[in-house]
């Protein structure tokens, strides 16, 4: 009987359930009464969708309160989410120039469809190994708002301080710079630039 409760109110949830990012020293206080996940400076939070049409979208913050009425875990949230963003926010990937350093080098965009919750597209499964396959290398990443990052398609260490300069110093809503490497397959804090 329990079990048969749960999983109707996961039924609730089902496909309703998507995450964002935040600012984590920004939004300090609301993390005591969310449910969350720390990534490396930003939060990552989780709306209910309340309206969904080709027109508008409109969501609610997830509570700890709605954990406990919908007896589920943040885990169980955390599964649900990562399931349905991709599906609410569509993947998209705009060269949008070259920078040059000794050698043009491409500069990409990465946002979605809608144009929004840009940044939640970092933590598709298996998006950023598939974006590495399309430019070819690895690349830095710089998450300027909510709604897009920066992809700059180099080798790590290469003119790192640069980039640190240009995006990331004063910015308000991220101020590290990521890399991912395809062949450790993951998001990490960016190495600075190696000495000679």
């Amino acid at each position: 009987m329990q079990n048969e409760q749960r999983r109707f109110k996961m039924k609730n949830v089902k496909g309703k359930v998507f995450y964002t990012l935040v600012n984590y020293e920004s939004n300090k206080a609301l993390a005591e009464k969310i449910p969350h996940v720390k990534i490396h400076g930003l939060m990552m939070v989780f709306q209910y969708v309340l309206k969904n049409t080709s027109k508008e979208l409109s969501a609610k913050l997830v509570t700890n309160e709605d954990l406990a009425k919908w007896e589920i875990t943040k885990d169980q949230l955390l599964l649900e989410a990562k399931e349905t963003t991709p599906k609410l926010f569509v993947s998209e990937l705009q060269q949008i120039g070259l920078r040059s350093s000794g050698k043009a080098l491409p500069v990409y965009n990465l946002t979605t469809e809608n144009g929004t919750n840009g940044v939640a597209v970092l933590f598709y499964d298996n998006e950023l190994k598939r974006i590495a396959k399309k430019i070819g290398s690895g690349f830095y990443v710089v998450a300027t708002d909510q709604d897009s990052c920066f992809l700059l398609a180099q080798p790590e260490g290469e003119d790192y301080d640069k980039i640190n300069k240009t995006f990331a110093t004063g910015n308000a809503f991220c101020n590290k710079i990521f890399y991912y490497d395809p062949e450790e397959d993951k998001l990490r804090i960016a190495r600075k630039s190696k000495a000679k």
